[in-house]
């Protein structure tokens, strides 16, 4: 259950998450707690400049924990429901991409796995900006306790090597995003997803699956789309979704990948695109870089019983 809390100080906006549910109290609490035991693993990581939530406080009230974050806007999925599943233009997904390589490379630096990288747990900042953070660390855990056959992730995020009960790491996270940005880029799940089954049997029947032409993307979304773009993001999204998780992309390889760093928009025919694309990355970089507003005087973490 997610509460809004504000003090007298109309800046101190946060979000009261409580692990409670009816006749299931214990089972919440031990979820509150693994929440808070993993929150405490990435502590040490600066949450701004990685794109995680920021944790305020944590503490048990009458039997139900209570975790205190930062507010934030609508997440990747409550925009896209408002936006009625229309394509979202790599201009406005590189940012976003940027900003999630950065926290998996931040969390695979401490040998961590989120393991329910979802478009729901991707939220924004505000309503204003591309910046986003990585939310919801409840089921995150220590990759040399991943154990194989252990049932992660959910559909359609779901990693083969999850479904096939095969070994794994961190790479699971990689797999997730890579679902997400097809997601987004696609307006639906580039996969089936009602089981496992389905979502193997799609991967198995549809190796060549592709994103949309130009012209598709065009017709689609009502935007012009540079094929040269296309193809940068079309080979990230391949390395990304490679079914077997040794020869997947690494945080730290996305980073330096064309679409990210954008060498690919070089030359006179593509300076106008480049400007805007550049112009996008730049605003979220902006962000970044403001002051993280502090917590309430207050607010200290608790350990949890």
């Amino acid at each position: 259950t997610d509460w809004l809390s504000e003090s007298p100080d109309p800046l101190n906006k946060t979000k009261l998450k409580i692990s409670e549910w009816p006749f299931l109290v214990a089972k919440h609490v031990e979820s509150g707690k693994k929440e808070f035991e993993a929150l405490e693993i990435i502590k040490d990581l600066d949450p701004v400049k990685n794109n995680l939530v920021k944790l305020y406080e944590c503490f048990l009230f009458e039997n139900v924990i209570c975790l205190v974050y930062e507010i934030l806007g609508e997440s990747l999925l409550d925009r896209m429901c408002r936006q009625d599943f229309v394509p979202t233009h790599l201009c406005k997904l590189r940012p976003i991409a940027q900003q999630m390589f950065q926290a998996l490379s931040a969390l695979k630096s401490i040998s961590v796995a989120h393991t329910d990288i979802k478009l729901d747990n991707i939220m924004y900042v505000d309503e204003e900006s591309s910046k986003i953070k990585l939310i919801d660390f409840g089921l995150a855990i220590k990759t040399k306790e991943m154990l194989t056959g252990s049932n992660i992730q959910v559909i359609p995020f779901r990693a083969p090597e999850v479904i096939l009960g095969l070994p794994m790491d961190e790479s699971v996270d990689m797999w997730a995003l890579g679902i997400v940005f097809a997601t987004m880029c696609r307006g639906d799940f580039p996969f089936p997803c009602g089981t496992e089954y389905e979502t193997i049997r799609g991967l198995v029947s549809y190796p060549s699956w592709r994103l949309k032409t130009p012209d598709e993307f065009t017709k689609t979304s009502g935007e012009q789309l540079e094929n040269v773009n296309h193809v940068a993001f079309n080979d990230l999204l391949k390395r990304m979704l490679e079914v077997d998780p040794m020869n997947r992309i690494t945080p730290s390889q996305a980073l330096e990948h064309d679409f990210i760093t954008m060498r690919h928009l070089s030359g006179e025919s593509k300076a106008s695109y480049a400007a805007t694309a550049k112009n996008v990355m730049r605003k979220t970089q902006l962000k970044v870089m403001e002051v993280d507003p502090p917590a309430p005087e207050h607010f200290g973490r608790v350990a949890v019983p």
